[in-house]
């Protein structure tokens, strides 16, 4: 983990200054801590009333989708604040 938050927060094209970037980096990996017992609550729900193999199925889905969004993500020259913004709404998807 400390060398994806060192990676990420040290690229030197940014205009973020390095607190915000390592912010924002660190942000990422907390919400995966913070939001995986929710998803397992939700998603453990899901499977007793629906049925365990097409939640699994709905949980591979939406991971696959969630990697690839996060794949393509603009860059923060680009699109500004929102590129962080979506990468810790695309962490969120992928730790449920």
């Amino acid at each position: 983990m400390f060398t994806e938050v060192w990676r990420f927060s040290s690229q030197r094209s940014s205009t973020l200054p390095m607190n915000r970037r390592q912010l924002f980096s660190v942000a990422t990996f907390a919400t995966g801590f913070l939001v995986r017992p929710l998803g397992a609550l939700l998603f453990g729900s899901i499977g007793d009333r629906v049925g365990r193999k097409s939640t699994f199925l709905m949980t591979l889905i939406l991971m696959g989708i969630a990697t690839a969004l996060v794949g393509v993500l603009p860059t923060f020259e680009t699109a500004g604040y929102f590129a962080p913004i979506a990468l810790v709404l695309g962490a969120t998807c992928l730790a449920s």
